[in-house]
């Protein structure tokens, strides 16, 4: 059985959600305060501390357009994309020239995966200022997606030398040095990053990604650093759970494979390594447990349905093992492990 140790960042699911509605004359306590969707009925948004003082905010000055665009923010915060819309939606309906607000435009439509009007927006705000710096650091973030490296250095530079505080500015460019192939500056870069605010989860990520591949124990870490940031991420505890898995510490692997899942439990890679550590300790339900839960989470998970087999080819099931190596090729004509094994039980 052959584990295929790659490390990923996974996109973020979207959630599609209306603006929240809450009342100024509300009265519950903090953690039951909720926005009940439009669209999905039987869903439930939970407000933070910061989302419940903003929607007060708004409720005392509802003219006041900067407070929808602090809320949109806030919002984005928690991956609430389609909610941060229509709060910018309402901010421009006060300020239509605004550059702050078409940057967090452009942030938002980068989220949802909306590239041309992502672009729109950027130079929307150049053009109404110039000197905005952090629209010039989001045009240099978005430059380096299309792997326009060197438009990218031009603008992200420019942004830093109008504002040399922006923390993204140094992280970006540090993204960059690492695609050419430079991680003396790369992570030159990062360590700035990290200075500028100490809170920058992805630059702890990939600070520990670097010492990982060096196998150099400042990995362990940094991406508790990046955990410590932000818990309810899955790369750092992946990160983590590879890092221990594949220097044989199984138990602390598990441990933080665990951890992720309890914010994100349809994770597919940390739910096949608990299937491939529960394998390793001959535990064959709990391994197929695992892998069925991966594949369910990635039904194009072809690993996930091969190893889910050949735990049953352990068992003795020579039936569920066949079907589950036929439908690895269904998903993977090219899967050797399997035509090995259905090639194995046909003898």
């Amino acid at each position: 059985m052959i584990w295929k140790s790659l490390l990923r960042l996974l996109p973020v699911a979207l959630l599609a959600l209306n603006l929240l509605g809450c009342s100024g004359g509300q009265s519950t306590k903090e953690k039951e305060v909720v926005a009940k969707d439009s669209l999905f009925t039987d869903s439930v948004f939970t407000l933070n501390e910061e989302l419940i003082a903003l929607t007060k905010t708004i409720n005392q000055s509802p003219e006041n357009p900067e407070n929808y665009h602090n809320r949109a923010l806030a919002l984005m915060k928690v991956r609430q994309w389609k909610r941060a819309l229509a709060d910018l939606e309402i901010a421009f309906r006060f300020d239509t020239l605004n550059a702050a607000y078409f940057t967090t435009l452009h942030t938002l439509n980068v989220k949802m995966g909306a590239p041309v009007q992502a672009e729109n927006a950027i130079e929307k705000a150049l053009k109404i200022n110039p000197k905005y710096a952090l629209a010039h650091i989001k045009k240099g973030e978005w430059l380096f997606y299309k792997r326009e490296y060197e438009p990218a250095f031009t603008a992200l530079n420019q942004g830093l030398k109008l504002d040399p505080t922006i923390a993204e500015g140094y992280y970006w460019k540090g993204m960059i040095y690492l695609e050419q192939k430079n991680p003396v500056k790369s992570m030159s870069s990062f360590q700035t990053t990290l200075e500028l605010d100490p809170s920058f989860y992805e630059a702890y990520l990939q600070m520990g990604l670097y010492y990982s591949a060096k196998n150099d124990t400042l990995a362990s870490r940094y991406f508790q650093n990046a955990i410590r940031t932000d818990s309810t991420r899955d790369e750092g505890w992946y990160a983590l759970g590879m890092w221990h898995q594949n220097r044989g510490s199984f138990d602390l692997a598990r441990d933080a494979y665990l951890q992720l899942i309890k914010f994100q439990p349809s994770q597919p890679l940390a739910l096949f390594n608990l299937g491939y550590l529960a394998l390793g300790n001959n535990k064959l339900d709990e391994a197929i447990d695992w892998f069925s839960r991966s594949w369910e989470a990635n039904n194009l998970y072809a690993d996930a349905l091969f190893n889910r087999g050949y735990c049953f080819l352990l068992k003795g099931d020579k039936n569920r093992a066949k079907l589950d190596f036929q439908k690895t090729l269904e998903i993977d004509p090219k899967h050797a492990l399997a035509k090995a094994r259905l090639s194995e039980l046909k003898s």
